[in-house]
């Protein structure tokens, strides 16, 4: 799992003090910015299938609901509140934008909306969250290596900004 983190300065150049990136990406966080495509927040995606997360005190109305999605594990529950914890179902890519850009193309197999260019890789095959019907973590890996390398492919090949002006 890429836990590096590294930092980009306001030339967006790669140092040691700067605002906060995925190693992954950053080459590509980088090249976007000084492109004039500028950017908010970014993840290169990071396997975590055997993590989850829990949430806490949540409002005893929304039980019935919750029990209804199979992805959901109910435990403490009181008169007022429960907890849930989930287990992680996909990666996340993404790079948000500080506007809607109107690029010439989309990478492959990424969506672009509200300023967000993403991919999302699942953890699972066909919705079951069993060890038979995972992805094993070199399929994962692989998959994150070879869309962050398809970003930054992208980035490379996107023209300059001809109306920037910031």
């Amino acid at each position: 799992m890429d836990t590096e983190k590294v930092y980009i300065d306001k030339n967006y150049n790669i140092i040691k003090d700067g605002f906060i990136c995925d190693s992954k990406m950053a080459n590509t966080i980088c090249l976007l910015n000084k492109k004039g495509y500028h950017t908010k927040a970014c993840c290169s995606g990071h396997n975590e299938r055997l993590s989850a997360r829990i949430q806490e005190n949540v409002e005893i109305e929304l039980l019935d609901s919750t029990k209804e999605d199979k992805h959901y594990h109910i435990f403490d529950l009181t008169n007022k509140d429960f907890k849930i914890f989930t287990p992680r179902l996909f990666a996340q890519i993404y790079i948000m934008f500080d506007q809607d850009y109107s690029f010439p193309s989309i990478p492959k197999d990424f969506s672009y909306k509200n300023k967000t260019l993403e991919h999302i890789i699942f953890f699972y095959k066909d919705d079951v969250i069993n060890e038979e019907n995972a992805l094993t973590d070199e399929e994962i890996n692989n998959e994150i290596e070879k869309k962050n390398e398809i970003l930054d492919n992208w980035a490379k090949e996107l023209p300059e900004r001809k109306d920037d002006i910031k």
